[in-house]
């Protein structure tokens, strides 16, 4: 049996918002490490509570394209911010050991 659209949608949605928990877990040692909490926290709180309630939304009212946008503008300023304080880390500080910093 084939499932509709709508019985998959909060299956993705919580499966984003895992990887929106994951990344912001990976956020506050990199900013951490890089010296660049102070000035990204502001924006982690903000990603962070965006994509919650995206994934909230998403998950509670699958046809409703604010809560998909929220979800993904969230979880992609997450991985922006991840990816801000990784490049600090291996450019600026020169962790040369880093993965993925040729």
């Amino acid at each position: 049996m084939r499932r509709s659209p709508l019985h998959v949608a909060p299956r993705i949605a919580l499966t984003v918002g895992g990887v929106a928990f994951l990344v912001d877990a990976a956020a506050i040692p990199l900013a951490t490490l890089a010296h660049h909490l102070s000035d990204s926290l502001p924006i982690f709180l903000a990603t962070t509570s965006f994509a919650a309630g995206g994934c909230f939304v998403a998950y509670r009212q699958p046809r409703n394209p604010v809560g998909w946008l929220m979800l993904a503008l969230g979880t992609s300023s997450l991985v922006g911010l991840d990816a801000i304080a990784y490049s600090l880390l291996r450019y600026r500080l020169g962790h040369a050991d880093l993965p993925l910093g040729l």
